[in-house]
C-alpha cells in the first residue's frame, strides 16, 4: 500500500485557494458591471411607474388632477380650477353657452309662483312669476330695467321698476356667478383670498370688489370649489345681501346649482328650487324689449 505524506492536503488546499484567487480578480470587473446594471434598471423601473397623483372623477368618468389647496390663493391657480370646476371643457364649454332658460318655483312674501327665468349675453334678462290668472314679467334689455303685471286676468300694464326690486333684477340679469363673471368678462377688482369658514364648513373666502363699488364676499367649498354662499356688503346703504346656493348639478357639463335662498341683514326675499335648466334656446333680443312707453 502506498503511504501519503502528512504535507499533500496542505498543498492541495494552497493550490484551490490559488485559483479561487485568479478567479475572483478575473470576474471581479464583470460582476461590478452587472450589479450596477441591475441597479440602474431598477432605479429606471421605479421611475416609470411612479403612481400619479390623485384624481378626480368628472361625471362622465373624465379625469382631472385634483387642485392643490394652498394653490388656490394664488388668484390665477384659484381661477383656472374654477373655471375648470365650473364645466366640462372649461372655457370653451362656458364660451358657447349664449342663452339659458330654467323654470322652477319661487317663494317670497308667504306665497309661491312659477318662476321661469331667461337670460341672454351679455345681460339680458325676462323674469316670469305666474299664479293663478296673473302674471308679472319683469326685464332687462341691456338699457332699462321694466316690469308689465297682468293681475287678476286683466290686460297687462307696464311700469317703471321700483328701486328695491331694480337691485334684484340686476342680480339675476347676471349671466354668471360673480366669480365666472369676474373671471370670463372682468370687472371689478379681486383683493383678497383666504382660507376660512362658512357655517362651520371649511372655506376659501374670495374678496371682489365690484364696479358698484360694494364688497362681495365669494365663499367656495374647498373640495368641490361650488360656491356655498355670497355676501355683498352694498356701500351705499349698509346692508348685506346673502344669497345660499345648495343642490348642485351637472346639466350637459355644466355645474348649475337647483336651490337659492336670498336674504337681506338676515331676512328672507326669496327662495328658488329649479326644476329644469336649458342651454343655447336661440332666444333673440327682441323678446327682452322694454314695452313702448317705458323706451
Amino acid at each position: 500500500m502506498r503511504a501519503f505524506s502528512a504535507g499533500a492536503p496542505a498543498q492541495v488546499k494552497s493550490t484551490f485557494m490559488l485559483k479561487l484567487k485568479r478567479y475572483f480578480w478575473i470576474c471581479a470587473p464583470l460582476l461590478l458591471i452587472i450589479i450596477i446594471t441591475a441597479i440602474g434598471a431598477t432605479w429606471t423601473i421605479l421611475a416609470n411607474t411612479q403612481t400619479d397623483p390623485p384624481k378626480q372623477e368628472t361625471s362622465q368618468g373624465e379625469q382631472k388632477p385634483r387642485h392643490s389647496i394652498l394653490g388656490l390663493l394664488n388668484e390665477a391657480s384659484l381661477i383656472d380650477a374654477y373655471i375648470e370646476a365650473s364645466a366640462e371643457g372649461g372655457r370653451a364649454t362656458l364660451s358657447n353657452i349664449n342663452s339659458t332658460r330654467c323654470i322652477g318655483k319661487i317663494y317670497w312674501n308667504e306665497r309661491s309662483q312659477d318662476y321661469t327665468l331667461t337670460k341672454r349675453r351679455p345681460n339680458l334678462m325676462l323674469l316670469e312669476l305666474t299664479e293663478a290668472d296673473s302674471k308679472i314679467t319683469y326685464g332687462y334689455d341691456g338699457n332699462t330695467f321694466w316690469q308689465e303685471r297682468a293681475l287678476n286676468g286683466a290686460a297687462p300694464t307696464a311700469e317703471p321698476v321700483s328701486k328695491l326690486d331694480a337691485e334684484t333684477v340686476r342680480n339675476m340679469a347676471r349671466f354668471f356667478d360673480p366669480l365666472l363673471t369676474y373671471a370670463l368678462e372682468g370687472g371689478g377688482i379681486l383683493q383678497v383670498i383666504e382660507f376660512d369658514d362658512y357655517l362651520g364648513a371649511s372655506a376659501i373666502r374670495v374678496q371682489l370688489r365690484g364696479p358698484n363699488s360694494n364688497r362681495l364676499d365669494i365663499y367656495l367649498d374647498t373640495d368641490s370649489l361650488e360656491i356655498l354662499a355670497t355676501i355683498e356688503h352694498s356701500r351705499e346703504s349698509g346692508k348685506k345681501r346673502t344669497a345660499v346656493y345648495q343642490d348642485y348639478r351637472r346639466i350637459k357639463g355644466t355645474r348649475v346649482p337647483f336651490h337659492t335662498k336670498v336674504s337681506s341683514n338676515g331676512e328672507l326675499i326669496y327662495e328658488i328650487s329649479l326644476k329644469t335648466w336649458q342651454t343655447n334656446i336661440g332666444v333673440m333680443p327682441p323678446l327682452f324689449s322694454a314695452p313702448e312707453n317705458l323706451r
